[in-house]
C-alpha cells in the first residue's frame, strides 16, 4: 500500500444505521480490523436493539430478538 493509499483509508469513515447486536458487531469489526472509523447512530435513548436488559415491575429482564419479535411464533 503507498503512502497516499494509507492515507487515503485512514480518513475514511463509516456510518452505521443502530446500535443493536449487528451494528455493535460491524463497529467492532471496523475498529480492530481496518483503519475505518465507525460512527453508529442509534434513534432510541439505548444500545442493544431488541436484545437489552429492561427493568419491569422492578425487576431486570433479558429481551432477545426471538422473544420479543411480533413476528416470533412460539
Amino acid at each position: 500500500m503507498s503512502q497516499e493509499q494509507h492515507i487515503q483509508s485512514a480518513n475514511r469513515t463509516a456510518m452505521i444505521i443502530g446500535a443493536g447486536p449487528a451494528g455493535l458487531t460491524a463497529a467492532y469489526e471496523l475498529l480492530t480490523r481496518t483503519s475505518i472509523r465507525p460512527i453508529v447512530l442509534e434513534r432510541s435513548s439505548y444500545m442493544g436493539g431488541i436484545s437489552r436488559t429492561i427493568n419491569y415491575k422492578g425487576n431486570r429482564m433479558d429481551t432477545a430478538a426471538t422473544a420479543s419479535s411480533p413476528r416470533a411464533t412460539v
